[in-house]
């Protein structure tokens, strides 16, 4: 047992160091875990104002209001699935809509011309976690064959190129406060 301490007792300038950087390694671990838990939710991404359309016409649509009370928050659209690249996408957009809310303008954010970029900023995976079943019993025979198209891979089309509409729709949404 004495031999097993001798090493790190003959060397304690490096074992102490050891020790605070596991400890400083933990913390920012579990910091970016917390923070990114905290910045992931549908309130959190309603907060600015410049948002506030998105998160209207988001309450409005199927993926918000519906039978099932299945909720889409906005990182299962907006956000890869998992894996690395979910954490250094989340981090560059979110720096990115930091510095359009403090830094730019966002007031010009053109929101209706987003919807022609939306490779840019939707992952179909998201649209696969909920969407499992393409063919469920009364599909119509047009969405039957346009979504084993997909299945099979004979197309390069994305969920959204036939599902434009279904969220974030054209259409200006107002909330009257009640009470007033």
């Amino acid at each position: 047992m004495l031999k097993a301490l001798k090493w790190p007792l003959k060397h304690w300038k490096l074992s102490i160091a050891f020790a605070v950087g596991a400890l400083a390694t933990m913390f920012l671990i579990g910091f970016t875990h917390m923070s990114f838990e905290m910045t992931g939710t549908n309130e959190f991404c309603g907060q600015c104002h410049e948002m506030q359309s998105r998160v209207d016409t988001w309450r409005m649509s199927s993926h918000h209001a519906n039978d099932k009370g299945i909720v889409a928050d906005c990182v299962d659209c907006h956000l890869p699935a998992s894996g690395a690249y979910y954490y250094v996408y989340k981090s560059w957009s979110g720096w990115r809509d930091l510095w359009v809310h403090y830094v730019g303008d966002p007031e010009k954010v053109d929101w209706e011309g987003k919807r022609f970029h939306k490779n840019d900023y939707i992952f179909e995976d998201g649209c696969m976690s909920c969407h499992q079943d393409l063919t469920p019993p009364g599909l119509p025979r047009g969405g039957f064959l346009a979504h084993r198209e997909w299945i099979n891979g004979r197309t390069d089309k994305k969920c959204w190129d036939c599902h434009s509409d279904l969220v974030h729709h054209g259409t200006p949404v107002i909330f009257a406060n009640v009470g007033e």
